[in-house]
């Protein structure tokens, strides 16, 4: 560690500046992105920055409270729309930010907002994602209008739910309403309802040339799980809507031509949720799906875990339809790169990026590419990339520069180890080389959630705090996560506490004796959502930890299963079975079920209004562990989601922070 910089601490996530939405225009060279800081009265401030070809600094073109989300350059490339708050309103609308300076205009006021926008190719048309009982489909209504004023009413009402479905994390309960897709014309501002208000329509391209559209929804029951891809086509006022791609599902879809091809990104669900999404060619008049990465054995789109992101990641590829080249993330071993696929399928997929960094955004030009890419020592940076396969990094932003000038953060190093049926595992520590001295070190086992995600080489601000407190921070990819194949990222399903129990357990093995400096009497294991569920059960299978972090955790499948937003889908798909087919095994799989022989000092830290691992799970815990007089200590985060350590109220992440650092400091 450099003696004249700082040891990373909580209050640095102040300082941070997350980049995101990069944007370049083809005309100037100039680019566009977004950067979100949390300010000094702990609120997120996102705004759109400019940099100049020709200029060393970036500079701000919006400013205030208000932040914005989902910036898009116009076809012209003279304007940039994105999404922000009035002053004094609760819902998004539509705003227009010219190039050549100025503040950037309001272009709708409509009544529960704006959730999505997306330019038509031509420019003269803008698709707009709204929420609520707008009008029926057909219906015209203008950019500005009035909302209805309901009489105030201040007395509380019950809520009713009818559906299994009725609550989302950081969403809270279902209020009815649902995402229409809507057409405004920018010649008249008139606004086109385009889809019914029956369900939820995810808005994914529009041809103007036919009038056609294509959207996702969940047409089923409640209980199904379904992103089914429809298109709809207008003719003289009339709407047809035709099911496509049957037996998949959609993720993004987008035209390939006006022939009826489209490219689409999807899966066959043939292992539920851990089942790689592929890269498909559709043709709608013969309703023939090709994959074109069926014999590509990683998983599309960015896998990678990280606790500073921010920004849109509703575009999952961008299409060139003349070579009919597909543009994707890729996360493999660890990396995230950017590739080109070839949709003929004569060619090998070309990786456009390389080496040992996370790349999480990208925007395309006609030669090269722009990235948001971050490392394990870098919050992330904008670059320019040529589209040759070259993987050359060119820098275009240094907004984290200063703050790295005088910050200390520590590189990972790569541990790979056999488990015990010799199956390979990744991973990696951090801070090992702080002490070259026999069993001087303490060190952390940190537990990834998901499951189906992936560590690898991103920055990770908890990590880096937790390492420079002294501590060796052990981390590893076990069976279930992404980044090695369909085979590995499946086998943890059915098998929870199995071979994911045991691929960790040989990891912290691997690092004992690769670091002779860690000492094994001082070893510490944390971890959040599925990494609770494991750090619950790994202390009541084994003593060898002497101080164990539970965060957002899963202690018991029974009432995971009735609880939790997912749990009526989740728990079958991970583990096996409902609660009807077989509740013996979902008790097997719960970690509260051995309670009486968890002896690791424990804290447990949830949040109060998480939905998708609620926090009885964290009072069952808390309460069966007390009874027994056991070493345990409840930390309630008010006012927290399951997101609190990605995107929660910041002082509450700072709170996380000091309560994860104080508590192993005490017992370790």
């Amino acid at each position: 560690m450099d003696n004249h910089k700082k040891p990373v601490n909580e209050t640095d996530l102040k300082k941070l500046r997350i980049l995101a939405d990069p944007i370049l225009d083809d005309d100037t060279g100039n680019t566009y992105f977004l950067e979100t800081i949390i300010t000094s009265d702990n609120q997120y401030a996102t705004h759109l920055y400019k940099k100049a070809r020709h200029s060393e600094d970036a500079v701000a073109m919006t400013s205030g409270p208000r932040s914005i989300k989902q910036p898009r350059l116009s076809p012209n490339q003279k304007t940039i729309l994105y999404l922000r708050k009035p002053e004094s309103k609760k819902e998004p609308q539509l705003f227009f930010q010219p190039l050549q300076g100025g503040e950037g205009k309001q272009i709708t006021e409509v009544p529960g907002g704006i959730h999505g926008a997306e330019w038509s190719r031509s420019g003269k048309q803008i698709l707009l994602t709204l929420r609520g009982e707008v009008g029926e489909q057909g219906d015209q209504l203008n950019a500005f209008t009035e909302k209805k004023e309901e009489p105030s009413d201040e007395l509380k009402k019950p809520y009713i739910a009818t559906r299994i479905d009725y609550k989302t994390d950081a969403r809270g309960f279902d209020d009815g309403m649902h995402l229409q897709t809507a057409l405004i014309d920018l010649a008249t501002h008139s606004i086109r309802i385009l889809t019914p208000h029956d369900a939820d329509y995810q808005f994914q391209d529009y041809c103007e040339e036919q009038e056609s559209l294509l959207v996702t929804a969940n047409l089923g029951t409640d209980t199904e799980v379904r992103s089914d891809l429809y298109e709809i086509r207008m003719d003289n006022g009339s709407y047809t809507m035709d099911y496509l791609a049957e037996g998949l599902t959609v993720q993004q879809a987008r035209y390939l031509n006006n022939s009826g091809e489209m490219v689409l990104l999807a899966h066959d669900k043939a292992y539920l949720g851990a089942t790689h999404s592929d890269l498909y060619r559709y043709d709608s008049n013969n309703q023939k799906a090709s994959n074109v990465t069926k014999t590509f054995d990683c998983p599309i789109g960015d896998q990678m875990i990280a606790d500073i992101r921010f920004g849109d990641s509703s575009r999952r590829f961008t299409v060139d339809s003349e070579r009919e080249i597909v543009f994707t993330l890729v996360s493999n071993q660890g990396e995230t790169q950017l590739y080109q696929f070839d949709l003929s399928g004569t060619k090998e997929p070309l990786p456009l990026t390389h080496g040992q960094h996370h790349v999480y955004n990208f925007y395309l030009s006609d030669a090269e590419a722009l990235v948001a890419v971050s490392n394990p020592v870098s919050p992330g940076e904008l670059y320019m990339v040529p589209l040759t396969g070259s993987g050359q990094l060119k820098p275009v932003t240094y907004q984290n520069q200063s703050w790295l000038d005088n910050t200390s953060c520590l590189d990972m190093e790569e541990v790979r180890i056999r488990s015990t049926d010799g199956k390979e595992i990744q991973g990696w520590v951090i801070g090992a080389a702080a002490s070259m001295q026999n069993g001087s070190l303490p060190a952390i086992l940190e537990i990834h959630g998901g499951p189906h995600a992936m560590y690898g080489y991103s920055f990770f601000h908890e990590l880096q705090l937790l390492a420079q407190e002294g501590y060796a921070i052990m981390l590893a990819n076990p069976r279930g996560s992404h980044g090695y194949g369909q085979e590995h990222v499946n086998a943890v399903r059915g098998d929870y506490g199995g071979m994911d129990y045991e691929d960790l357990m040989c990891f912290v093995d691997g690092c004992l004796e690769r670091y002779p400096q860690i000492d094994s009497e001082r070893l510490g294991v944390t971890g959040g959502s599925y990494g609770g569920f494991m750090t619950n059960w790994i202390i009541a299978h084994t003593d060898r930890f002497k101080a164990a972090a539970t965060l957002r955790s899963i202690c018991n499948w029974t009432s995971f299963f009735g609880v939790s937003d997912i749990g009526y889908f989740f728990t079958e798909w991970e583990i096996g079975d409902d609660l009807f087919s077989n509740p013996d095994k979902l008790w097997h799989h719960s970690p509260l079920r051995l309670a009486a022989h968890m002896n690791t000092p424990l804290l447990i830290l949830h949040g109060e209004k998480d939905l998708r691992c609620p926090i009885e799970q964290a009072e069952q815990l808390f309460s069966a562990l007390r009874f027994q007089d056991k070493d345990v200590r409840f930390v309630r985060m008010p006012d927290a989601n399951h997101e609190l350590s990605r995107s929660g109220p910041p002082e509450l992440r700072e709170s996380r922070l000091v309560e994860l650092r104080e508590w192993f400091n005490s017992k370790l």
